[in-house]
């Protein structure tokens, strides 16, 4: 996926979920259901969280199974996903 297909995902889940009073936490997770993915510049972009992998870390401990690969590439960025048991 490209990053311009990432960022107009990202506008449009931002578009959606404007008025909702929900926590970055639930959000990631929500967005992380609807879509697969995330990457940090999504997070920001559709979230407004600047720490995406302290937010990770919070479903973790949670105990949602979260996996992360990194992308390919010059510039490297984290992908988190859903295992597949939480898919």
């Amino acid at each position: 996926m490209t990053e311009s297909e990432r960022f107009e995902r990202a506008t449009i889940f931002e578009a959606q979920n404007f008025d909702e009073k929900k926590t970055q936490n639930e959000m990631v997770l929500e967005y992380l259901e609807k879509f697969g993915e995330i990457t940090p510049l999504e997070a920001l972009s559709a979230i407004g969280c600047f720490r995406l992998a302290a937010r990770i870390a919070d479903l973790r401990a949670e105990g949602h199974e979260i996996a992360r690969t990194m992308s390919k590439g010059k510039k490297q960025y984290a992908i988190y996903s859903l295992k597949e048991s939480e898919a």
